[in-house]
């Protein structure tokens, strides 16, 4: 059994937001699982074969992006504010992050959540993308040869002026699909590992862990800054 259509389409999708001459974030993973009967959703979603979505995660009554993925967009909000032109608090900025005109994309490494050597994805993604990705090294595989060489594509077609990797724990992936050269990394500071030559930091923790703090966000943005990291 390999992948089927439903899941090649969906590989082909790299995430949200305005995605041309900006800065880009890119997580490990999806936040959320997708439901056993969510395959017309799916395909109706990621149907048009364009890397990116061209709407914004929905917003919930209460201002917040709706889903866990709303924690991680004010973290990057964080880091993105004191880079903009125009003045806006990082609350606020988190609720609107990946509008258009905001030159501010999130793209996922990979395109399903919570895979890992402690989780296990639901019993119907079988069914739903044709293969088990519970199986992690044929999961792996099959995105090395589907999804992972659409970010070079992407970046050399969207030409970001900065990329932000957020967590070491996909290392290896991320100096992969970007290119990097480990003997060019400066470690210098314990929080994040800066490429100068290729403007991409790695960060040292995900987002969504306590310390990745505001002080380490500033930290980031300076340092974007100081390659001329500019946003609207």
């Amino acid at each position: 059994m390999g992948p089927n259509e439903r899941f090649k389409t969906m590989c082909r999708k790299l995430g949200w937001g305005d995605a041309s001459g900006g800065l880009w974030f890119i997580g490990v993973e999806e936040s959320g699982h997708w439901k056993a009967n969510d395959g017309a959703t799916i395909d109706r979603d990621y149907a048009d074969g364009q890397p990116f979505h061209r709407d914004a995660p929905p917003i919930d009554p209460g201002g917040q992006v709706a889903g866990s993925g709303s924690a991680i967009h004010k973290k990057e909000a964080w880091i993105a504010s004191p880079l903009m032109k125009r003045q806006v608090e990082p609350d606020v900025l988190g609720q609107t992050l990946l509008r258009p005109g905001g030159k501010v994309a999130h793209l996922n490494l990979r395109p399903l959540a919570n895979q890992g050597a402690d989780t296990l994805f639901p019993v119907w993604y079988a069914e739903l993308f044709g293969f088990d990705p519970n199986h992690t090294a044929e999961y792996e595989e099959y995105l090395r040869e589907y999804r992972y060489p659409l970010f070079e594509q992407a970046r050399a077609t969207y030409q970001p002026q900065a990329i932000v990797c957020l967590s070491k724990t996909a290392w290896p992936q991320f100096v992969q699909i970007l290119r990097l050269t480990e003997v060019d990394g400066d470690a210098s500071d314990p929080d994040f590992t800066a490429f100068p030559a290729s403007r991409v930091v790695i960060t040292t923790q995900p987002p969504w862990k306590a310390s990745f703090t505001e002080a380490v966000a500033a930290k980031v943005a300076a340092k974007l800054a100081s390659w001329g990291v500019s946003l609207p």
